[in-house]
C-alpha cells in the first residue's frame, strides 16, 4: 500500500448542465438572503451588546451534533462559567420549510450578536453573509475527518456539488477567522475547498476522536445501543455508511440481503440529509461515529466517516458501483485504488464475501487512518477528553483574543 497521493481538478469546469444550473427560485431565494440578512443584521448589531459567550450554529443536522456537545461539555470542564448556547437546524422540503427556516437564520443571527466566538461545521448564511470581522471571531470546525470526497469550491459547478451560481450569490464559506483539519494532509486541500490560505488552517482533529479512541467511551456507546436495540447483540454488525446523494443511491436492501446470507445484520446509517428507506434496519437516535461501538465492518462509498471506523481500527470496505461516474461529477481527493485498504467493490455479494473472509484487517484500516488524522499523545490522556480539550482550548484563546481586540477586560479565557 503507497502513501497515497491527491488527485488533481481539471483545470476547466464542466459545462453548466441541468444538475448544475440553480434554478430561478433558488437563486431568487439566495440573493433574497444575500440582501436581505445583512440589513436585518445592522439594527440588531447595533441593539444587541456581544458578551462573554460562545455560539455554536449547524445546518447539519437538527438537535445538537456529536462533536458540539462534545466541546460543549468540554469547556464546561475548563471553564464552568462560560456560556455556551447551541443551535443546529436542518431546512426542510418545502416552501414552508424554506420559510421556517428563513425565520430560523433571524433566531441563529440574533444568537449570533450576542457572541465573541461563533463555532461553525458547515456553510451558515449567518456567517458568511454578515461581516463579522472586528466583533466575532468565527471556527469552522468541518463535520468530518480527513479529506476523501471534493467539496466547497473544489465541487462547485459540478454536477455533484453546488451551483457556481448559488454558490456565488451565498458567499460561501466566506467570513472564517480559522479553519481546523484533522490532520496536515488535509491543509491543502481545506485550503482550496473553502478559500483560505493555508495558514488560516490549523490541526485539531475533531472530539469525536475521543469516542473512537477511548474504549471504556466506547463500550459505554455500545451498550446504550444495544439496550435501545437488543437484537443488534444477536450477529456481528455491519454498518453501512454511504454519503449524502441528492437522487441515485446504491441498492441497500441488496446489500442487507448479501450480509444476511453470512449470518451478519446490516445497519444503515444515512447521511443526515439522505432519505432513511423502511427496507433496512436504521438505528435512530445514534450518529454513525456512535455506531462503530457495535460494529464489526464497516462500508462506504466515498464518506468520510471511513475514517472514523479505520481509526477505531473496524475493518472498512468499500462499495461503490458508480466509481468512474462520481469522480467525473464530484471528484475525489484520493487515488482510492493507492490509498484505500481494500478494493472498491461494485457488486453486493463479492462484498459480503470479502466481509465473511475478513479481508481487510484492523491494523490495515488504522495505518490508514494515521495518514489522514494527526494522533497526538493528549488523544490517550485527559480521562478520554483530549481531543475535545484540546479544542476547547482553541475556542478560549480566540475568546481571548475577540476581548483583547476590543480593549476589554479578558475573563477566565487562556491569554492570547
Amino acid at each position: 500500500m503507497t502513501g497515497g497521493r491527491f488527485r488533481r481538478r481539471p483545470t476547466t469546469r464542466p459545462a453548466a448542465t441541468p444538475t448544475t444550473r440553480a434554478s430561478a427560485i433558488d437563486l431568487i431565494a439566495a440573493w433574497a438572503l444575500r440582501l436581505g440578512l445583512p440589513a436585518v443584521s445592522v439594527p440588531i448589531r447595533l441593539v444587541v451588546r456581544p458578551s462573554r459567550r460562545v455560539v455554536m450554529l449547524s445546518r447539519e443536522e437538527t438537535g445538537e451534533p456529536l462533536d458540539f456537545r462534545l466541546l460543549r461539555e468540554a469547556l464546561a470542564r475548563l471553564e464552568p462559567d462560560l456560556e455556551v448556547r447551541v443551535d443546529a437546524r436542518r431546512q426542510q422540503p418545502g416552501l414552508s420549510g424554506r420559510v421556517r427556516f428563513a425565520f430560523g437564520l433571524l433566531a441563529q443571527l440574533r444568537l449570533a450578536a450576542t457572541a465573541r466566538v461563533v463555532v461553525v461545521d458547515t456553510y451558515s448564511p449567518v456567517v458568511s453573509l454578515i461581516g463579522w470581522r472586528g466583533r466575532v471571531r468565527v471556527i469552522q470546525i468541518w463535520h468530518a475527518l480527513g479529506a476523501l470526497k471534493q467539496f466547497g469550491w473544489d465541487s462547485a459547478g459540478r454536477p455533484g456539488g453546488r451551483p457556481l451560481a448559488l454558490a456565488r450569490a451565498m458567499r460561501m464559506h466566506r467570513g472564517y477567522d480559522l479553519v481546523l483539519a484533522s490532520s496536515e494532509r488535509c491543509r491543502r486541500p481545506y485550503a482550496s475547498a473553502f478559500r483560505v490560505p493555508p495558514e488560516r488552517i490549523d490541526v485539531a482533529p475533531l472530539p469525536r476522536v475521543d469516542l473512537l479512541l477511548d474504549s471504556s467511551l466506547r463500550e459505554a456507546t455500545r451498550q446504550r445501543i444495544l439496550a435501545a436495540f437488543p437484537q443488534l447483540g444477536e450477529a456481528e454488525v455491519v454498518v453501512y455508511a454511504p454519503t449524502f446523494r441528492a437522487s441515485k443511491a446504491a441498492d441497500v436492501a441488496a446489500l442487507a440481503s448479501a450480509v444476511s446470507r453470512h449470518g451478519k445484520t446490516l445497519v444503515h446509517a444515512p447521511h443526515p440529509l439522505s432519505f432513511k428507506g423502511e427496507e433496512v434496519f436504521v438505528a435512530e437516535g445514534f450518529t454513525t461515529a456512535e455506531l462503530l461501538g457495535v460494529a464489526s465492518a464497516f462500508v462506504t462509498d466515498y464518506s468520510s466517516a471511513v475514517f472514523e471506523a479505520a481509526l477505531a481500527g473496524i475493518p472498512c470496505y468499500f462499495y461503490a458501483p458508480d466509481l468512474e461516474e462520481y469522480e467525473a461529477e464530484r471528484g475525489l481527493y484520493l487515488d482510492l485504488a493507492a490509498e484505500l485498504p481494500g478494493s472498491v467493490h461494485t457488486d453486493p455479494g463479492a462484498l459480503a464475501e470479502a466481509i465473511a473472509a475478513g479481508q481487510i484487517s484492523p491494523g490495515a484500516a488504522r495505518a490508514f487512518a494515521a495518514r489522514w488524522i494527526a494522533l497526538p499523545e493528549l488523544g490517550s490522556t485527559q480521562g478520554g477528553h483530549g481531543f475535545a480539550n484540546s479544542l476547547a482550548a482553541i475556542v478560549r484563546r480566540s475568546l481571548s483574543r475577540a476581548e483583547a481586540k476590543r480593549g476589554e477586560a479578558p475573563g477566565n479565557g487562556l491569554p492570547s
